[in-house]
């Protein structure tokens, strides 16, 4: 049985706390490890925190170092950050990049950082959803 815990990556262990990007890499791999020894697999993150680079933590800390089968791994859209379709296909293959493979994850879209015709968000969410059977659960959420 799934442990119902999950583990945020928003703020990472830092080695200056006056800088939000050089990561306390052995201790977040202690806490990964530890986190999944327990017996919990879900972890989430975003491709805005921490300057943009906790994915890429996320990716050595994580999946570099674990079995894909180990965990479940969800990452968001930041809806702020694109223009256009294209931007927003240019991010996903970005995160495809920081991530590893986001397979069998769960991705997320935030509607209220931006105005945008949900039609088209659902019409790429659909889309990132069946790409290559990567991405099994796409959700976008109205907060």
């Amino acid at each position: 049985m799934d442990k119902k815990f999950g583990f945020g990556c928003m703020r990472l262990p830092l080695m200056n706390k006056d800088d939000q990007t050089p990561f306390d890499t052995e201790t977040f791999n202690k806490m990964v490890d530890t986190f999944l020894e327990k017996g919990f697999t879900y972890f989430d993150t975003a491709y805005t925190y921490h300057g943009y680079l906790a994915e890429d933590a996320v990716r050595e800390s994580l999946v570099k170092r674990h079995h894909r089968d180990e965990f479940q791994l969800a990452t968001k859209l930041p809806m702020r950050d694109f223009q256009s379709t294209e931007d927003m296909e240019r991010i996903f293959n970005e995160q495809l990049e920081k991530c590893g493979e986001i397979r069998g994850e769960i991705y997320k879209g935030n509607l209220r950082e931006r105005i945008l015709s949900t039609s088209k968000v659902f019409d790429v969410g659909s889309n990132l959803k069946t790409n290559g059977g990567k991405n099994n659960e796409c959700s976008i959420s109205k907060r």
